[in-house]
């Protein structure tokens, strides 16, 4: 039976792994929520509300990975791209329920603990395919 004084290697090979894993798991979210093409909030002033600038400064660059977050986005964008096909932008319109279509997956996926990378991937090509 080994002593405890020959697991320190061990044990300390064990806990570099862990932090290294952690390291780069926070560094995948920190770049995956990198979205500095899209507006901010402040940045849509006109006075009557422009649907399309909404719907570009609904998903926040640093929007937090939770359930109620995703999802009260997802239900922004949603009414954003109900908003712009009521004004007859198809094209917005379908890009931004495309956007929240992804949305609801991830949240379902963080919801359940499924797999968020995928579903942070289809957010992710959605953003791109915005006309922002």
């Amino acid at each position: 039976m080994p002593s405890l004084g020959d697991r320190g290697p061990l044990l300390a090979i064990v806990a570099g792994v862990v932090v290294l894993s952690i390291a780069i798991w926070a560094l995948f979210l920190r770049d995956s929520g990198d979205q500095a093409a899209l507006p901010t909030a402040s940045a849509t002033t006109a006075a009557p509300v422009d649907a399309l600038a909404h719907l570009c400064s609904d998903v926040a660059p640093d929007m937090p990975l939770r359930v109620d977050s995703v999802t009260r986005t997802e239900e922004a964008v949603r009414a954003d791209a109900k908003t712009l096909k009521q004004q007859g932008d198809a094209q917005a319109a379908k890009a931004g329920n495309a956007l929240a279509d992804a949305l609801a997956s991830l949240a379902k996926a963080l919801d359940t603990q499924g797999d968020t990378l995928t579903a942070n991937q289809a957010v992710q090509a959605a953003l791109v395919d915005l006309p922002c």
